[in-house]
Parts: structure tokens; sequence; C-alpha cells
């Protein structure tokens, strides 16, 4: 691979993975607003999460149909179109007063944040060498990890400054920005991209036919998914209330502990990236993170009395550990070819994010069901630790499940197999 085409390279990757650090900001954003967004729209935990959830929901049911789009347009018509929706839903939400039109807005910021993962992952599975891709996914995950720190306690300063209406505005001004940017940094034509000419449709529908036929590509998805729930549940929405109520402090303080586990997943993603091509396999890669996950969530759950600088420390292991899963994105798209990766990718996030999202509501209808009736001075509803510890207890059992899903990964799967295909 030449200099010049790397440079390329890099310059595309970082044009796309600035809109996955962007949608990441709108991802995580209801975690600090939910005290703001159940009084401004009158619901309880279970409202909150569906709201929350709308932008999931749609963002998963749109990742198959959006990696086939991947696949056939190229990912800069996909890239600016679906930053333009973003900035789109987030102007309607800013505006709204019905809880219906909050849905409608959440659903835009959803749908068009579905595009931004899978562009990033098919830009490196295209335009970077095998010996590149561990690392740039690594690094990939690190920026969303940095959308996730800024959604954490600089916008519940942002939202103590300018009230949440208004930090919606100015988060609509940076996606604008990061649109411009793409603009000029994306290629109108990028080499190596395989195009499908009109009258060959049918391909993209075979290609999913043999995605959904391969069994080991859902086996990596339903690991996926269980490892991946510490991080949609918990640092995505529920955690800051969490954290808050068990530790007694106020959400800005909660909003930043939360953030150790984004910190974790920043150190996380490169290092088990390595951890993985040094012992040869992703399968006992993820083990280790999984069973590190399930040790120190239940120890931050079930445990009284923990010092606040520990909490730090486990939530840091949390999403440390948690990151070991990035490995399970990058291994399936050695089962079909990067022409395609569009298309795998596009399936193990619907299914990830999906169940990331139904896993979310039902921790809301938990608390709302073990609910005792305190409420805050305004109105909000007060969940207690033991009724958390219900509900999070739920997160501990699918991801001890998906550990024992992992020793069914074949060999060939392993992430040496990810070095068979070279890229032209």
């Amino acid at each position: 691979m030449t200099q010049k085409r790397l440079t390329t390279a890099y310059t595309i990757w970082f044009g796309a993975v600035l809109f996955y650090l962007y949608q990441y900001i709108l991802r995580v954003s209801p975690s600090v607003m939910a005290d703001d967004l159940m009084a401004a729209f009158q619901v309880t935990a279970s409202g909150f999460s569906s709201l929350s959830a709308f932008a999931v929901y749609a963002y998963a049911l749109m990742q198959i149909p959006v990696g086939m789009l991947v696949d056939h347009y190229g990912t800069r018509r996909m890239i600016l179109g679906s930053i333009a929706l973003c900035v789109a839903g987030v102007v309607l939400f800013a505006y709204c007063e019905q809880l219906i039109i909050g849905y409608f807005a959440r659903m835009l910021m959803g749908t068009g944040s579905a595009c931004a993962f899978l562009s990033v992952s098919k830009i490196i599975n295209e335009w970077f060498p095998n010996s590149h891709k561990g690392l740039m996914m690594g690094l990939t995950a690190t920026f969303g990890t940095l959308g996730a720190l800024i959604g954490g306690r600089p916008l519940v300063m942002l939202i103590e400054s300018e009230g949440w209406r208004g930090s919606l505005f100015i988060l609509a001004a940076i996606g604008l920005i990061v649109l411009i940017f793409n603009f000029f940094a994306l290629p109108k034509a990028q080499k190596g991209t395989k195009e499908v000419i009109p009258g060959e449709e049918h391909t993209s529908f075979q290609t999913l036919l043999t995605v959904f036929k391969n069994k080991q590509a859902w086996l990596f998805a339903l690991v996926a998914i269980g490892i991946y729930l510490s991080i949609s549940v918990v640092a995505d929405l529920w955690g800051v209330s969490f954290i808050a109520e068990k530790f007694d402090i106020n959400k800005g303080e909660a909003a930043q502990m939360i953030s150790s586990i984004y910190f974790g997943t920043a150190v996380g993603s490169p290092v088990f990236a390595w951890v993985s091509r040094l012992i040869g396999s992703i399968k006992h890669t993820v083990l280790i993170g999984g069973i590190g996950v399930i040790v120190l969530l239940s120890y931050l759950v079930f445990m009284h009395n923990i010092p606040i600088w520990v909490a730090y420390i486990v939530l840091f292991g949390i999403g440390f550990f948690t990151d070991a899963a990035i490995l399970l994105f990058i291994g399936p798209c050695a089962l079909i070819g990067p022409e395609v990766s569009g298309t795998m990718m596009g399936f193990l996030n619907c299914l990830v994010t999906l169940a990331g999202a139904m896993i979310q509501q039902h921790v809301g209808i938990v608390l709302d069901y073990f609910w005792d009736g305190a409420v805050t001075t305004i109105g909000v509803p007060i969940y207690s630790i033991q009724t958390y510890q219900v509900a999070f207890g739920v997160i501990l059992l699918f991801t001890f499940a998906s550990c024992i899903a992992a020793w069914f990964l074949k060999p060939e799967e392993e992430f040496s197999s990810t070095h068979a295909r070279q890229n032209p």
C-alpha cells in the first residue's frame, strides 16, 4: 500500500469517524437529561426509556438496509445525508412540546445515526491493509468513547448553562460543522469500492441471505449482545441515575463517574486488539472481557459502602473489559469479504443495538414495577438501589450467557483468519 493511498485513507476515515463521535453524543445525551425530559414530557421511567429507545430502535432496524445502501451507493452520499438527518432530528427535538413529536425527532436521530459505524467499518475494510484493521477499529471505538465523554459531564455543564433545549441547538450547530468537514473530506469516487450496477440489485438480496444463513454470524452477534449490554444499558442510559442514587450525589458528579466507563473503552479497544493478535484467538480474548465485566459489574451493583475512588476504578474496568467485544465486529467480515462488509456489519449492529434497546426498556419497566411511589420536589420518580439491583441483574445474566456462547466460536473464525484476505 503506497504512502499516498494510506494518507488518503486516514483523511477519509477521520471525516467519517467525526460523524461517529457526533452521533454518539446524541445517543447518550438522554442519560444526562433524564430529569429534564421526564419533567418536560410528564413521564416516568418507562416513558422516558421509550423516548430514548425510539432512537435506538430506529438505529437498529435501519442497520441492515443502511448496510446494503452503503455497499450500493458508497459512503460519501450516505454519510452526508445521514448527518443532515441527525441535525434535523436534533432541531425538531429542541423545539417540540408534545411527546409524540419527541418520539419522531428521536427516530430521525436514530435513523441518521445508523450509517455512522457501518460507514467507518466499510472504509476500514476497503482502504486499510489487514495489518491495520484491528488498530483502526480500536481507534474508531476510542472516538466513540470521546463522543460519550462529551455527552457526559461537559453536556451536563452545557445544560446547566443553556438549558436542555438550548444545548440541543448548540449540538445541531456542531452537526453542521461535521457535515461541512465531510463534504470536503470524502472523495466523490472512492478507489477500491465495489459499485453495484443497475440490473444487478438481486446481488444485495443474495448477500443478505448469505449473512442470515451463516450460523457463525448469528453466534458472533449473540456473544456481542451480552458483552455490550454494560455500555448500551448502564453507560448509555441508566448508569447516571443509578450512580447518583447509590452514592447520594448529583447528576453532574454521577455523569463524571459514568464517564470512567468510556475512558475504559478508550483504553480497552487498542489493548484487546493487540491481545487478540498476540494469542491469535477472538474466543479467548472475548472470554477474558466477559468474565471481567461480570465480576466488576456484580461488585458495583451488589456491594455496599463502596468508596467513590474504588467505584471510579471499577467503572473504568467495566468499560475496559467490555471493549473486548469490538473484535466480534472484525472476524465476521472475513466470512463474506470487504466488498459487502456494510451488509455484514449492519446485520451485527442491528441485533446488538436492538437487543440493547429492548433491555433498556425492560430496565425501565422493572423500575416502575418495583417503584414505591417516592418522587422529587418536581415530581420526578425516585427508584431504590434494591430496584436497580433487580433490573441490572438481567444484564449480568445475558453477559454470562454470552460467555458460554463464545466457547462455540469456530477456530477458523478467530482473529488470525481476518488476515487471510488481502485487499487489492
